[in-house]
């Protein structure tokens, strides 16, 4: 645990999560929810300048960088969800108004064919 406004270094096969931990149920299980993050770091290969010598690996992600990174992504999928709802939001509109004026030519239709029919009775 990283308290907030501190850094701390992430190494290989780091599990980083970015909600609470999760709650322990009655049964004893721990619930699914909270989203986690395992971290897989490469390290890169060997130049031909460098000969066999082994690859340095130094890692410039802090758990802060980390963080601020996945909000980004986050923002963004949630700014996209919110466009799409939007749009499919506005077609539902228009499909309710298309609706109701077609309700509306239905029932003076309607009710035309009511006065003619009456009509013809009558006569």
């Amino acid at each position: 645990r990283v308290p907030r406004g501190q850094r701390a270094p992430v190494r290989d096969r780091d599990v980083l999560s970015l909600t609470k931990p999760p709650a322990v149920g009655e049964d004893g299980v721990a619930s699914p929810s909270g989203v986690r993050f395992r971290v897989e770091l490469q390290a890169p290969a060997p130049t031909a300048a460098g000969g066999a010598k082994a690859a340095a690996f130094t890692s410039a992600w802090t758990s802060d960088g980390f963080a601020q990174d996945l909000l980004l992504q986050e923002q963004q999928s949630k700014a996209t969800v919110t466009g799409e709802l939007l749009v499919v939001r506005r077609r539902l509109d228009e499909e309710r108004s298309r609706f109701e004026s077609l309700g509306k030519e239905l029932r003076r239709a309607r009710a035309t064919l009511d006065e003619e029919r009456a009509r013809r009775v009558a006569a």
